[in-house]
């Protein structure tokens, strides 16, 4: 397995190889996701696509927790502590 912030993909693939590159639950864990986005787009095929995951962090469990003072860090879904970045659908969108 490959650390995609760091891998060089013109070493695996040519330009316009994929028709579809998937981040399933990555890209809130990554320190810099715009630039790895930005990396991946240039081996997409011209009608190719993005398809992620990412929690909305304006999930209603976070907004009650936050009204009570605490952040709710977790071992796993939307507030787990191994998440760099959090998001809200407007975000998610600003990615992209």
């Amino acid at each position: 397995m490959e650390d995609i912030e760091r891998i060089n993909l013109i070493d695996y693939f040519q330009p316009n190889y994929f028709d579809c590159i998937i981040f399933a639950d990555v890209l809130k864990h990554l320190k810099d996701l715009w630039a790895a986005l930005k990396n991946v787009t240039n081996f997409l095929t011209n009608s190719g696509f993005i398809i992620t995951s990412i929690p909305n962090v304006r999930h209603y469990t976070t907004i009650i927790n936050l009204v009570k003072g605490y952040w709710p860090y977790r071992e796993r879904v939307i507030h787990d502590k191994t998440h760099l970045r959090f998001f809200t659908f407007k975000n998610i969108k600003k990615c992209f």
